[in-house]
């Protein structure tokens, strides 16, 4: 089955993000749970303590109470007032809570009807004079409404702490969840992970081996062919690449056939002159190109660095060839035939392009090398009357095609002697290193 890698990528991406969606819901919701749990609880201890509270201020009563029927003295009456009039505020703020159920509801409302005959029987027991037999009978009924009261106050709080360790039990085994979660989350992240390496590594593999592969191709090695089986649009823009390099590498072979085949001959022939030559190119064709010819009893030679690489050099170079070649059938000066091969290559090619030549025109009668550099490498030059290397002086001009204007040639010229010897060269010679890189 072959599928696209947009469909792989699209799989990818939903797996992990089903994943993280499964994960977060989970711990949404027990969150959420969580929290409501915790509310709750909160609430519960909040109503534990008001009624310890209540229990604590009736039996505080009970004492004010007693102490009162001993001593008469009206501060204890002042202090049980003040004390049911916060009693009253707490049993209501207890009443209001949101949290109560109906059992704890019943029994607040007991607490309330015993508390108002709590007031009550006091208000009698404090109209009462010292000595009154009457006393003793309503202390023994406000004892039994402070007991009911506190009993119901004890059922209360029976019931809040039943409801307050369900809930932390609750609370434990959400936090157990979650712990368990935090572990199942830590591995779907590590899945996910997993999933996204090995998907990652899937996808961008024969990618990046497709820009290996490219990268080398540019730099010339139009001969090498990408592999890939990957059955989507990777392995389809491969077999696309090969097709195209296939068709530039046979245009290109074409291009070094027919750029061999328009240098001279290996060797020519002159009485007193030696004269070799020999073309080593980076890349299949290029821009560094030569050519010698008789023209009348002198022999004619140039050699020629095209600005660009490639194709491109190549074809300016051959550009430059080709109008040396007609300018000098004309019988013109040196000057001359590189003043029109400058107008033809700045008029053919336009700004940006230029070439570098050193052309020279030696008479083998007189021995005399006549030439003219125009922005390229100095020549090697030999003197073996004093056995010595040294470049050939050069008073220069600007290169080919960049300025009709300002492009002003100027002829120098040497005495050659027999053993002398010159080494022309373009700039791919400093380029040059041994085994050794050096």
């Amino acid at each position: 089955m072959k599928l696209s890698l947009r469909t792989k990528i699209f799989g990818g991406f939903l797996i992990i993000t089903l994943l993280f969606l499964f994960a977060s819901a989970y711990s949404f919701l027990n969150a959420n749970n969580l929290d409501k749990k915790a509310k709750r609880n909160s609430g519960l201890f909040d109503e534990y303590r008001t009624v310890s509270d209540l229990d604590r201020r009736v039996r505080e009563e009970k004492t004010m109470l007693l102490r009162y029927t001993n001593s008469n003295e009206n501060k204890d009456k002042q202090a049980f007032f003040k004390s049911q009039a916060r009693f009253k505020k707490k049993l209501s703020k207890l009443t209001s809570f949101y949290l109560l159920e109906k059992r704890e509801k019943n029994l607040l409302d007991n607490i309330a009807r015993e508390n108002q005959m709590l007031n009550i029987n006091a208000g009698k027991l404090f109209k009462l004079p010292p000595s009154s037999p009457q006393k003793t009978v309503l202390l023994n009924q406000i004892d039994d409404h402070i007991n009911k009261i506190m009993n119901d106050l004890d059922k209360h709080r029976d019931i809040d702490k039943t409801e307050i360790h369900e809930n932390l039990r609750q609370i434990n085994l959400i936090r157990n969840a979650e712990r368990d979660l935090a572990f199942g989350v830590l591995f779907l992240v590590l899945l996910s992970l997993t999933i996204t390496f090995f998907s990652t590594k899937y996808i961008t593999a024969p990618i990046a081996k497709l820009r290996q592969e490219v990268r080398k191709i540019s730099h010339g090695h139009l001969n090498r062919r990408i592999s890939l089986k990957t059955g989507d649009e990777i392995e389809d823009l491969a077999n696309t690449f090969n097709q195209m390099i296939a068709g530039m590498y046979a245009e290109e072979q074409l291009a070094a056939r027919l750029q061999k085949r328009l240098l001279p001959p290996k060797k020519i022939r002159v009485k007193g002159v030696k004269l070799h030559a020999q073309q080593i190119q980076a890349k299949v064709v290029g821009g560094d190109w030569y050519d010698y010819y008789r023209n009348g009893n002198e022999i004619a030679f140039f050699i020629a660095d095209a600005s660009g690489k490639g194709m491109s050099g190549a074809l300016l170079a051959t550009l430059a060839m080709s109008s040396i070649r007609c300018e000098s059938k004309s019988k013109q000066s040196i000057e001359k035939i590189l003043i029109n091969t400058n107008k033809t290559i700045e008029r053919r090619l336009g700004a940006g392009n230029f070439v570098t030549l050193f052309y020279g025109s030696l008479s083998p009668e007189t021995n005399e090398l006549q030439y003219v550099n125009c922005g390229h490498e100095l020549p090697l030059f030999y003197r073996s009357a004093t056995d010595n290397w040294s470049l050939l002086e050069c008073r220069g001009s600007l290169p080919l095609g960049i300025s009709t204007k300002h492009f002003h040639p100027r002829r120098d010229k040497i005495c050659l002697q027999k053993g002398d010897k010159i080494i022309f060269y373009t700039d791919g010679l400093h380029d040059v290193r041994d085994k050794q890189r050096r």
